[in-house]
């Protein structure tokens, strides 16, 4: 894939989206202690699982499968 993507992109090309994925990468570490977590609700189709500690905590997770 990162052959097709360099053969049609010149190297001025990918120095501007890279330039912008930049950009948005430094704004995105700026602004992330700011922003809310996501509640994750479990549903259909959706993969939770849940840890419990030696001290009787449990930790849950979850994740949508690909």
């Amino acid at each position: 894939m990162g052959a097709y993507v360099n053969k049609n992109l010149n190297a001025e090309a990918f120095s501007l989206y890279f330039g912008i994925f930049m950009v948005f990468m430094a704004i995105v570490l700026l602004v992330k202690n700011r922003l809310k977590p996501m509640l994750f609700k479990p549903g259909k189709g959706k993969i939770v699982k849940t840890y419990k500690t030696e001290n009787g905590h449990s930790f849950s997770y979850g994740y949508h499968p690909c």
